[in-house]
């Protein structure tokens, strides 16, 4: 166990209880702190000695997409992420069903926010997975550039001038915005 003591003002202990024995603290690197809603993480990042990956001469084109997640110039592709609501659906309609306000309206917003953050990190770990592979593959990797915040504006338009097919784009900016590009 290890302590980190802060010299600020709010000064607070706290404590590390790792599963793993950590390397020596020569090799600390970085050291990050992050506190979300009220789970709080910390990040050890050590200097360790790497071989470098065998070079490759293969060269590959990605062309983002919705319906398929990406597909390479080499005709493979990585299929579409599909994301599983069940979970933070049903725990909005328990939370529509409490008082507003109420203790258990605050316990059903942690669930949900907990839902969110494992969904988060789910994609964050097959996003790296990806990555990961392609580096490990290829050479070379050209992806193409998109304006991602243009594709996925509104298409409401003004109240002189409303367009069509609103319910459609919304659908698409969603479909945009869960494959994470």
């Amino acid at each position: 166990m290890a302590n980190i003591i802060s010299k600020s003002k709010d000064c607070r202990v706290i404590e590390l209880r790792s599963k793993r024995n950590l390397p020596e603290p020569e090799n600390l690197k970085s050291l990050t702190i992050t506190l979300r809603g009220r789970t709080l993480t910390v990040n050890l990042g050590y200097a360790v000695d790497r071989e470098p990956l065998p070079s490759s001469n293969k060269i590959v084109g990605i062309d983002m997409g919705v319906t398929d997640r990406m597909t390479l110039s080499d005709s493979a592709f990585v299929s579409r992420r599909g994301v599983d609501r069940t979970i933070t659906e049903n725990a909005l309609r328990r939370r529509d069903r409490c008082k507003r306000g109420s203790r258990e309206y605050r316990k059903r917003n942690r669930v949900i926010a907990n839902a969110h953050r494992r969904q988060a990190i789910r994609n964050r770990n097959e996003c790296h997975r990806i990555t990961t592979g392609l580096i490990r593959d290829y050479g070379l990797v050209a992806v193409e550039k998109l304006q991602i915040p243009n594709m996925t504006r509104s298409a409401k338009g003004t109240v002189a001038k409303p367009c069509k097919k609103v319910a459609q784009k919304s659908g698409l900016n969603r479909s945009i915005a869960e494959q994470t590009w």
